[in-house]
């Protein structure tokens, strides 16, 4: 999901079904495992609402908002974004599994977008031993000091 190795691809079943949905409701579809995930509008909209209306910021431009659904007939959710963020919003159909994968993983916010993608990744050593040792102020004071 959104490049992230190791994450599922929808199945040729379920792809022809999205391409299918899209063509009728005369939407352009997207497979999220193919997107940038830099180019996420992260800050235009907060996780609750992701996470609630089943919807992903993809990008912006000028006054549309383009956003990962995956239910076409989803208008209450696109209601609230065009109410939340002022901006047009534009349905882009995504596989369902996908979506959900990447609404679990989205931080709100330019470079928590980046942390999540990163958020597996081993924390710097010396990082860790100074957070483990830290108990009381008195033993920061003395590790700073």
């Amino acid at each position: 999901m959104l490049g992230v190795a190791g994450t599922r691809s929808a199945t040729p079943q379920e792809s022809d079904a999205i391409v299918a949905a899209a063509y009728e409701f005369g939407l352009p579809a997207l497979d999220l495992a193919a997107f940038d995930s830099a180019s996420i509008a992260a800050d235009l909209v907060d996780a609750d609402l992701a996470k609630s209306r089943m919807v992903l910021p993809l990008a912006r431009r000028g006054e549309r908002l383009f956003v990962a659904i995956a239910d076409p007939a989803n208008l209450k959710a696109l209601d609230d974004l065009k109410f939340r963020t002022g901006l047009e919003p534009q349905a882009v159909l995504v596989e369902p599994e996908e979506l959900a994968t990447a609404i679990a993983r989205y931080r709100p916010g330019p470079d928590d977008a980046l942390l999540a993608e990163h958020e597996d990744e081993p924390v710097d050593a010396e990082l860790a031993a100074a957070e483990a040792a830290a108990g009381s102020g008195a033993e920061i004071d003395e590790a700073l000091w």
